[in-house]
């Protein structure tokens, strides 16, 4: 239990065993912990590794990471035994864009020369306390 004047960091440490994802987070307001527990996976489907894309469309298969040229939509499957919130969309550590909705998916559009890294984050509905 965590006091609602604790005055230090709480910090969050998910732990992966076997496929589960397992996070205890405090809960100030009624001085409760949930754990949240379950099948977890993220995938980004779209690009991949691998192929040349022009204007959002796989051309061909390369022997590298993927090139791009044009717009491209970003797509991710998101799967879990809890409910989905959301999904985040970064380029590097640079938040980019937040879907709510399945499919989960960003059109990015914007100029960009080089290797970039494309990272998604789901996260899971919290449920109420009981």
């Amino acid at each position: 239990m965590v006091s609602p004047d604790f005055a230090n960091k709480v910090t969050l440490t998910p732990v992966i065993q076997g496929g589960y994802v397992e996070l205890t987070i405090p809960e100030l307001v009624i001085y409760s912990v949930v754990v949240i527990s379950g099948e977890f996976t993220v995938n980004i489907e779209s690009p991949q590794n691998g192929y040349l894309y022009l204007r959002d469309q796989a051309i061909m298969q390369i022997k590298r990471t993927a090139l791009i040229f044009g717009e491209m939509t970003v797509a991710v499957n998101a799967d879990s035994d809890s409910e989905i919130d959301k999904v985040e969309f970064y380029i590097y550590d640079v938040l980019k864009n937040t879907d709510t909705e399945a499919p989960y998916r960003w059109i990015w559009d914007e100029y960009a020369m080089g290797r970039h890294e494309i990272k998604a984050i789901a996260f899971l509905m919290i449920p109420e306390p009981v």
